[in-house]
Formats: structure tokens, C-alpha cells, sequence
């Protein structure tokens, strides 16, 4: 499943069930639960297999959603003299901090039972509130200078 989304169960649960969504490593493990269940697969199994085997997909997938949210493909696509600078590796870092905390408040009981617990699922309430302020300034500062590129793109076009 890990390289294809072909033939998935998926549910609208996160809009954008492609590869290009910003919750790609949420939609992706939504589809592995909802395929084995439509095949009749016990969610213990499953909740097994995707725990034990996280080392195998959720870093990857959660560095795609990422760069589908903060570093878009039309990016790519440009002059390299046009291209938005990456994100700031501090930025990416404490992202993919909350992202693990978030993943481990949602599945806490499977990663407790078949996981491993890292260190970045089990900040403080105070790191947490910390983290949250210095990301909703990061994101926003982000998603003005990708708005600001994709104009400059738009307006060359004319």
C-alpha cells in the first residue's frame, strides 16, 4: 500500500484523499484502516501492522504533507532564479515535532500497545502551547510568502 493508492477504500474524512494533499500521512493511514477493514482484517491486526511497521511509512508521509502544504509543486516548476526559498529547517523541524505529538494524541492506544513512544509524542502541556505559538506564526509566514510567489507567477503569465 505504501506505493500505491490504487484500489483503496478511502472516506472524505480529510477532503484531498490524493498523494498532493497536505494530510497525506493522515489520509494515507486512514486508507490502510478502512482497505483492511472493507477485506475484513480486524482492526487489532491492522492497528498492529501499522504500528510495528511505522518506521516504514510515517516520517515519509509526513514529510510529504509537509512539502504538499508548505513547499507546493508549481515550486518545482520554475526558473530557478523564480522559485520560493525552502522552508526554514527550524520551521520543518518543529512541524514534523507537532505532527508526531499530534499522530500519538490520536492513536495514543495503538502506539502505547504495539509502537514505539518518541521523544516528540510526549511534550509537556507547556511545550506544547509553546510549539503551537511559534508555528501559527511560521505557517502564516509561509503561507504569505507561497501566496506571494504564486502571484509574481500569475502575473508573468500575462
Amino acid at each position: 500500500m505504501k506505493n500505491s493508492e490504487e484500489r483503496w477504500c478511502t472516506s472524505e474524512k480529510y477532503g484531498d484523499s490524493s498523494q498532493l494533499s497536505p494530510d497525506w500521512d493522515k489520509v494515507f493511514r486512514q486508507g490502510i484502516v478502512d482497505t483492511l477493514l472493507a477485506i475484513g482484517m480486524p482492526i487489532d491486526a491492522i492497528e498492529e501492522g501499522i504500528e510495528k511497521n511505522a518506521d516504514k511509512w510515517r516520517s515519509i508521509k509526513m514529510e510529504s504533507s509537509f512539502r504538499n502544504a508548505y513547499n507546493p509543486i508549481f515550486n518545482y516548476l520554475e526558473p530557478i532564479e523564480a522559485r520560493l526559498k525552502a522552508p526554514e529547517p527550524e520551521f520543518h523541524d518543529a512541524w514534523m515535532k507537532m505532527r508526531l505529538y499530534e499522530y500519538y494524541q490520536e492513536h495514543k492506544e495503538s502506539v502505547d500497545k504495539y509502537g514505539e513512544v518518541l521523544d516528540e509524542m510526549k511534550m509537556t502541556d507547556e511545550e506544547v502551547q509553546k510549539l503551537k505559538q511559534y508555528l501559527e506564526i511560521k505557517i502564516q509566514e509561509r503561507l504569505d510568502e507561497i501566496k506571494i510567489a504564486d502571484e509574481k507567477k500569475l502575473t508573468r503569465k500575462k
